[in-house]
């Protein structure tokens, strides 16, 4: 804020009150703008939480993190399926999914779940693995075979998916500069970084990023992310901290709002716990920000419509009840409607258990109430929380009032998992 300093003097200098006392001001701007932005003490999870809530809270994880450690094998390069599904497992993966598995793996050993050397061993195999992929100016592929380790037809890169999974290998590195003498292991994960290519996602002429660019067609989808309220916003953090994108990219982001009982916060596409809580898994959220706001806005909508709907609350993207052809759960965004811009968010009913857990730091006996509500209506096996509970009645059978989705989704396992190591 040198500008405001040197303003503030000329105006002292060379004019007469009230000019004088306003450039007084622009002179102290500075120091006023970083008292006013303190933070606040931040509460430690000992002052929010019993150690009855930490052992509940601790047995989901527990039980999340079983499903990397059945998964994350040799016969499958170390790369976490994408589901399991009534005893099927799903061989493939994307590079969301790699990610959150190298963030389970530290929250696994953060949680005292596995010692440091498996940790290490782990985190090794998992990015000699991603070393092998193919990929396209340094972007993993949407999906992989996870045994032979080649892309799934059709080839798309995914801007949304890219960008977690750079963050991610952020916090990989941080932690292996840590705790590891491993150089060796450290400039793999440097080189991945580097030499992805976010430029060739980007749109500069309208300052978006494209969702994707498909291989087979060879040019980029056009439909862009332009929502600040979106889990793309890591992608546009990671890519302006990398300095490939101008931060003028980040002023382009909607920021249109909406009013709910006297309080504001910013709209998305499909109104999703995903858009607004999903980036805060490593992102810093500062206080009475724009995003802070909005996201306690997103929490408290999402509690007022379950109320009105009188079902457990947290509504996201998830698997619904819905099978095709061959057994498998479909996938789509749900949303409360009046965050979304999205038609049709009202007609279905879908409650997602991570969707609460994302906001697990922000009202940890709320989201501890929320799934003890959800494990009476069995919405709970071996590998911790089911997918979903879906509510929708065109999709039940007579005499049903829910349907739990008795499938794990790799990535919703990670959010979870990461949630509650963020908190404890």
């Amino acid at each position: 804020m040198w500008f405001s300093v040197l303003a503030g003097l000329f105006m002292i200098i060379y004019f007469t009150y009230p000019r004088i006392f306003l450039g007084l001001v622009w002179v102290f701007a500075p120091y006023i703008m970083w008292y006013v932005s303190k933070p606040k003490k931040v509460k430690t999870y000992k002052d929010i939480i019993t150690g009855e809530e930490e052992r509940y809270v601790k047995n989901i994880a527990k039980r999340t993190w079983s499903y990397f450690e059945n998964y994350m094998t040799e016969e499958n390069n170390y790369l976490v399926p994408d589901n399991y599904q009534e005893g099927k497992v799903a061989l493939r993966t994307s590079s969301t999914n790699i990610g959150l598995s190298l963030l389970g793996v530290i929250s696994a050993y953060d949680l005292k779940f596995i010692s440091i050397n498996k940790a290490l061993e782990l985190l090794e195999n998992v990015i000699n693995s991603i070393c092998r992929l193919v990929k396209w100016n340094g972007h993993l592929y949407n999906w992989y075979d996870i045994r032979t380790l080649e892309p799934l037809k059709p080839r798309y890169v995914s801007s949304v998916d890219s960008g977690n999974f750079v963050g991610y290998l952020f916090v990989v590195r941080t932690f292996l500069i840590e705790k590891s003498q491993n150089k060796e292991l450290i400039d793999k994960v440097n080189n991945i970084i580097n030499n992805t290519n976010f430029l060739s996602l980007y749109n500069p002429k309208i300052r978006l990023f494209s969702i994707g660019y498909n291989i087979e067609e060879g040019k980029l989808t056009d439909s862009y992310y332009d929502f600040l309220a979106s889990e793309a916003r890591q992608t546009s953090f990671i890519s302006i901290a990398l300095r490939q994108v101008n931060p003028k990219h980040w002023n382009n982001l909607s920021r249109t709002l909406t009013v709910l009982n006297g309080y504001k916060g910013l709209i998305s596409w499909s109104g999703t716990a995903f858009e607004y809580l999903m980036p805060n898994i490593i992102m810093k959220k500062y206080e009475d920000s724009l995003i802070d706001e909005s996201c306690k806005f997103l929490i408290m909508s999402s509690k007022i419509y379950a109320k009105k709907l009188e079902i457990p609350w947290g509504i996201s993207e998830s698997a619904f009840n819905l099978k095709d052809l061959y057994g498998n759960y479909q996938y789509k965004a749900f949303g409360i409607p009046w965050l979304g811009v999205k038609r049709g968010l009202a007609d279905e009913i879908v409650v997602a258990p991570y969707a609460s857990v994302l906001a697990i730091d922000e009202d940890v006996k709320s989201v501890i109430e929320n799934l003890k509500e959800i494990e009476t209506l069995g919405g709970t096996g071996d590998f911790g929380l089911y997918e979903a509970i879906d509510f929708t009645p065109e999709r039940l059978q007579l005499q049903e009032k829910y349907s739990v989705i008795k499938t794990y989704m790799a990535h919703h396992q990670a959010l979870i998992l990461l949630s509650i190591n963020n908190l404890l």
